[in-house]
């Protein structure tokens, strides 16, 4: 099996080239991490994420002939467990993110669009943020579930633009060593981010104009 493997920063500094075709037989991002780190001279992979074509991955992931394989070392001030994305949220992607070998319980929740609220039809939403304070804020809320809660992993992703019904809108997922906390970290970080981090919703109808959702001001603010 033949595949491509890009280094960054610190990682392309101790292999000695930004990136390389090679052949080899390994079936995972791990196997291949193990084969190259002798040759490369490359540390050890803890604190660092995988991609591969683009997508982050799981580091068990199974390598197919022609992949494109990144390993990522930490970014600047972390990387974001909180994000704000205008393309579409892909669940079954994203929780790849919460692999953990020390973790019992897995939760996935998904918020989507539906086509109704409060009686009312609704055709599509809008979602608008203060992005720097949002990802501020939304790990902040996911620092506070981790102390909490005890949990190992917390993610969350946020929309922003046009969402057709159906559309996932927000996704949350936690990785703990039991269901319990697992269960009730998802269900605080969901409220927290929908009282806290600032991103305004507006829904449009089949009559009548658009409307933000719970985002006037009120009498005593």
């Amino acid at each position: 099996m033949r595949v491509r493997v890009d280094y960054f920063a610190l990682l392309r500094e101790r292999a000695g080239r930004r990136h390389e075709t090679l052949d080899t037989h390994a079936a995972t991002p791990q196997e291949l991490y193990r084969e190259l780190a002798p040759q490369r001279d490359l540390p050890a992979p803890t604190g660092l994420k995988v991609a591969v074509n683009d997508e982050f991955r799981g580091w068990d992931c199974r390598l197919a002939d022609g992949d494109r394989v990144v390993f990522i070392p930490p970014v600047a001030g972390g990387m974001s467990d909180f994000r704000i994305s205008r393309g579409e949220i892909v669940p079954a992607k994203e929780i790849a993110a919460l692999e953990d070998a020390a973790s019992g319980a897995v939760v996935s929740f998904c918020g989507r669009v539906r086509n109704h609220n409060e009686g009312r039809a609704v055709t599509r939403l809008e979602y608008e943020c203060y992005e720097e304070l949002a990802v501020s804020e939304g790990e902040r809320v996911l620092r506070e579930a981790r102390e909490k809660f005890g949990v190992g992993k917390v993610h969350c992703v946020h929309r922003t633009g046009d969402l057709a019904i159906g559309e996932p809108a927000v996704w949350v997922g936690v990785a703990a060593g039991h269901r319990d906390e697992a269960f009730s970290a998802a269900r605080f970080v969901i409220d927290e981010v929908k009282k806290r981090v600032p991103i305004w919703k507006r829904e449009h109808y089949p009559q009548g104009p658009a409307e933000w959702i719970n985002a006037a001001p009120t009498e005593d603010a």
